[in-house]
């Protein structure tokens, strides 16, 4: 079909990426052949050298471009179908232009569902943090209506808001865009809507749901997004939240006769839990499977929690002030918008099990809701929709 699709990246782990998207690079490759991951890491830095073994991937190709030159060389006689793994960051600027070509099709994909830092309150504790943010989030959107930086061609998300606005905006500046035509007055030219990867997972997922468990969503405590807000956790509140977690957790030991496990944030360093939790089991990286596994779920905040809500599991918030303002709002968010029964780990309270398990039945209205406007698009996988538009519209251009 004359067409290359390529996963943009800029990483020196690229691995990681491939692993979490496979199931969409496999139905890709299908269609379009071999997928090449097309990594920046060479131009934005000096040289790296790259350590993880790529092997086992038959239908993908690597290429790191080295310079400016290798990199245009490269795309300029292809038509290319580019998946943007790349943040929206200053530092990727330069390279965004690099790939602002007509004959590069830009792609992005939302497939994971949860409350957006948008309807979080700027605090005097991250006024900085979050007026910058905003600040580059404004010239990216005014470079790219300027052309300079490129347009998203074909966004996909989960959220049936967002897409119905989104489409909605697309309809009223695209009479302006035929006039205004050296500018990109939309900012995205077409979407579509996808299921998330919980509800994939739900329909993929042919075992029976177990009720073995209790099971605990770590979210790190010395996560990126709360140290750039908060400040650095100190050793002492580590040790008072950590305290507050574990006396929660014999809690609700002692009230469902059910073991509590904790499954760790990617980010997370498992030796510091190690040390502390000494006698519980630790996971990483099987988060989705430890809920299938679990009766009940406890965490602060984490898209994680969707598997959660899409297999119907009793879901309790732990509320916390130890972490920062910026984080508590967002706990308070997802609990508000679920109704979930929630505990505060800054106190000493029993916990009321019979009270627990009324709020969680009239929960389930809210599990329902939120499934049909956030998780669920239909009953089609995810990787299989975005094929099935992308090689329609391949075959609809190569008729043309």
């Amino acid at each position: 079909m004359n067409y290359e699709v390529c996963i943009l990246l800029c990483t020196k782990k690229p691995l990681k990426h491939i692993e979490d998207n496979i199931k969409l690079i496999n139905e890709l490759s299908k269609k379009f052949g071999n997928i090449t991951v097309l990594n920046f890491i060479n131009i934005q830095k000096k040289k790296v050298q790259i350590n993880q073994q790529i092997q086992g991937y038959s239908n993908i190709k690597f290429f790191l471009p080295n310079n400016n030159r290798e990199l245009l060389d490269y795309i300029k006689h292809k038509k290319i179908l580019a998946i943007d793994f790349l943040d929206k960051e200053l530092k990727f600027f330069k390279i965004r232009n690099l790939i602002n070509h007509k004959n590069v099709c830009l792609i992005s994909i939302i497939d994971v569902a949860g409350i957006s830092n948008q309807v979080i309150k700027i605090s005097k504790y991250s006024l900085v943090y979050d007026l910058k943010t905003r600040f580059i989030r404004a010239i990216y959107r005014f470079l790219v209506l300027i052309n300079y930086l490129p347009a998203i061609d074909l966004y996909f998300d989960p959220r049936n808001d967002i897409i119905k606005n989104t489409n909605l905006q697309i309809k009223k500046r695209s009479k302006i865009q035929n006039i205004f035509n050296q500018l990109n007055i939309t900012y995205f030219k077409e979407c579509h809507r996808i299921n998330c990867r919980s509800y994939d997972n739900l329909i993929l997922n042919k075992k029976k749901l177990e009720d073995k468990k209790i099971i605990f969503i770590d979210s790190n405590y010395k996560h990126p997004d709360i140290e750039k807000r908060t400040g650095k956790i100190s050793d002492k509140i580590k040790d008072t939240y950590f305290n507050n977690l574990e006396r929660v957790f014999r809690d609700f030991e002692k009230n469902f006769n059910l073991k509590v496990d904790i499954c760790l944030h990617p980010s997370s360093d498992i030796e510091i839990y190690k040390k502390f939790f000494v006698n519980r089991n630790l996971y990483i990286h099987k988060t989705s499977d430890e809920i299938a596994n679990a009766k009940i779920i406890l965490f602060h905040e984490s898209s994680s929690v969707t598997d959660a809500i899409v297999q119907k599991k009793i879901i309790v918030s732990l509320e916390t002030r130890l972490l920062g303002t910026y984080y508590y709002n967002r706990i308070i968010n997802n609990k508000n918008l679920l109704n979930f029964f929630s505990v505060d780990i800054d106190r000493h309270e029993d916990l009321n099990k019979n009270q627990l398990m009324q709020k969680f039945k009239n929960s389930l209205k809210y599990y329902d809701i939120y499934i049909d406007n956030y998780l669920k698009s239909d009953d089609i996988l995810s990787y299989v929709k975005i094929t099935k538009i992308l090689y329609d519209r391949v075959k609809n251009n190569n008729e043309k």
